[in-house]
């Protein structure tokens, strides 16, 4: 029997709005054509030229997501759409604005645990239904070796390991910040930051969808030390009231790079290691280590990596990252979302293949992973896990996904299936 959705669960002052407001945003962008509008790459001549001549930022993604999770009587079976509206001015005297709204709609029966609905009898999908301003901020390129912005913006620094947008889910991580980018030789780039509020991909409903009143300082900087091999190091110093247990200082250095070897075939390497600590309101007091380390080979558009990725705990202490795209890492079955107190050990095999050929095929793209997870120490398993993915792009700039993760617990959590389907279309 359907479980009626408590009353508390989503404030009645949006509840009325939200679909109706993502069909609007349909109906517009449905109106529109593919391609930009103006001469977004254009120097505006004048102030005027460069608000009504903007470029266009328009996109809709359909997802259908299924989760089998052991301890749930049911499936989730979530179908969301989410639609993306907005400009970017062209750029006037190195100044340029832009401004993105985003609605996220659920189709059919609320089947899922979007985490603000009340469904708890289903697994979570981290779906909320949600019309928000995604995006808007202001960019000053002062330099050619200089350039300002602010405002709020989906960040993204190297991998996303420590500071992502979380693309994956259908309302992005944005970040209300000002920072400024350095690039003092073409090969060198360093960029700083401030943040002092983080929209989570909850949503605003959520108790948990917005930390506010930050204190976070992100520095990152990279150089181009040879072709094909990058050093970076960064400094990410977090102050969170909201999740003081997440306030950390994390310093760190990477080196990554590709090597061609005999014919076709090059050596792939990435070296990570980094050092966390507590910081301001955080009440433990630790020292933690995490490294990551890969070595592969890559030939004819096929890749094979193997990799360990280590997260310190100690004390019932663990290193966390809670600004990052978590998803990217870990499993796709997101069943480490947060680190264990015992902390994290992911050994892991990356196979993928992009076709090098003419025609449909050289827009394919095919991955599979292999993750077996243990505490940062002691012998028991957490679990392993298998990933795979098939992504097509087609033409005018549709894009068909299907990608499944399988979760076979050890001594920690559930068995979790998960698959979607996936169709996503920019303008």
């Amino acid at each position: 029997m359907r479980q009626d959705r408590p009353t508390a669960a989503r404030p009645a002052r949006h509840a009325h709005l939200r679909l109706p407001c993502v069909l609007l945003l349909a109906g517009i962008t449905g109106l529109l054509t593919p391609g930009p509008a103006g001469a977004a790459g254009k120097e505006a001549e004048s102030l005027a030229d460069a608000v009504f001549d903007p470029a266009l930022i328009a996109s809709m993604r359909y997802r259908y997501e299924l989760v089998d999770q052991d301890g749930f009587v049911r499936d989730a079976n979530a179908s969301t759409l989410r639609l993306r509206l907005g400009v970017r001015t062209r750029e006037w005297r190195g100044f340029s604005f832009t401004v993105e709204g985003e609605g996220v709609a659920h189709l059919g029966p609320e089947r899922f645990n979007d985490t603000v609905n009340g469904r708890t009898a289903f697994p979570v999908v981290a779906d909320p239904e949600d019309v928000v301003l995604n995006r808007v901020f202001g960019r000053w390129q002062a330099r050619d070796w200089l350039a300002v912005d602010a405002g709020r913006q989906a960040l993204n620094l190297d991998n996303q390991r420590f500071i992502g947008s979380v693309g994956w889910r259908q309302n992005d991580q944005t970040m209300d910040s000002a920072g400024l980018v350095l690039t003092p030789a073409s090969k060198v780039r360093i960029e700083a930051r401030y943040v002092w509020r983080v929209n989570r991909i909850f949503g605003p409903d959520s108790p948990v969808g917005v930390w506010k009143d930050n204190d976070i300082v992100l520095l990152n900087g990279r150089a181009t030390l040879a072709p094909g091999v990058e050093l970076g190091a960064y400094a990410y110093l977090l102050d969170i009231p909201a999740a003081a247990v997440m306030s950390s200082q994390t310093y760190g250095a990477r080196l990554k790079g590709e090597r061609g070897l005999a014919g076709p075939v090059s050596i792939l390497y990435r070296l990570e290691y980094a050092r966390q600590s507590d910081r301001a309101r955080n009440p433990a007091d630790f020292a933690l280590d995490y490294w990551r380390l890969e070595a592969g080979l890559k030939a004819h558009g096929a890749h094979l990596k193997l990799g360990l990725e280590r997260l310190e705990g100690k004390d019932g202490v663990a290193f966390q990252t809670p600004l990052a795209t978590l998803h990217a890492f870990n499993g796709w079955a997101d069943r480490f979302l947060v680190t264990p107190p015992a902390g994290l050990e992911d050994r892991f095999v990356d196979l993928g293949w992009t076709p090098q050929t003419q025609g449909w095929a050289k827009r394919l793209k095919l991955g599979f992973i292999y993750h077996r997870f243990s505490p940062d120490r002691g012998s028991s398993a957490y679990g392993r896990e298998y990933d795979a993915l098939v992504s097509g792009k087609l033409p005018r700039g549709l894009v068909l996904t299907a990608k499944f993760a399988r979760y076979e617990a050890g001594s920690l959590g559930a068995d979790t299936s998960k698959f979607w389907l996936m169709a996503a279309f920019a303008f």
